[in-house]
């Protein structure tokens, strides 16, 4: 992707400036993501991101893609394949993918309540990848120790 003045495509600045051991040679933005988040405590705080802050259960924090899991899948949504696996909602780009495409044209298409699920879902996940962006800059500016 080209840069201009305004854009920065922070896919490039990963792989050239940032590497980290979590990140498993991934640079997608879950994995850069994750692999900040445990250590960036001041983000978990901060009025935009904490909803997304969870212990898991030795204390750690969870990846915050994983806040996103319903905690029980509707029946409305048993039976489709708008969730990625993970037990109910749109945790991963392949879930929001067959998400948005049993909203358009899967079978419970006409069921208003599935269809208002599935937005809240898919809503739900774009939030977590545009506060990504927002979280991964903000640590990168934060000088460490």
């Amino acid at each position: 992707m080209p840069e201009g003045p305004r854009l920065v495509d922070m896919l490039e600045l990963s792989k050239r400036y940032f590497c980290h051991p979590k990140m498993g040679g991934s640079h997608s933005i879950k994995k850069v993501l994750d692999s900040i988040w445990s250590e960036a405590s001041e983000l978990w705080s901060h009025p935009w991101f904490r909803q997304y802050y969870k212990a898991g259960e030795n204390g750690e924090p969870i990846d915050p893609y994983q806040t996103l899991v319903r905690a029980e899948t509707t029946n409305l949504l048993a039976e489709t394949s708008e969730d990625d696996g993970e037990g109910g909602g749109v945790t991963n780009g392949v879930g929001a993918m067959r998400a948005y495409q049993d909203l358009i044209y899967g079978t419970k298409r006409g069921n208003e309540a599935h269809r208002e699920q599935l937005a809240i879902d898919l809503y739900r996940y774009c939030g977590l990848d545009t506060a990504a962006m927002v979280m991964i800059w903000k640590y990168w500016l934060t000088p460490r120790t």
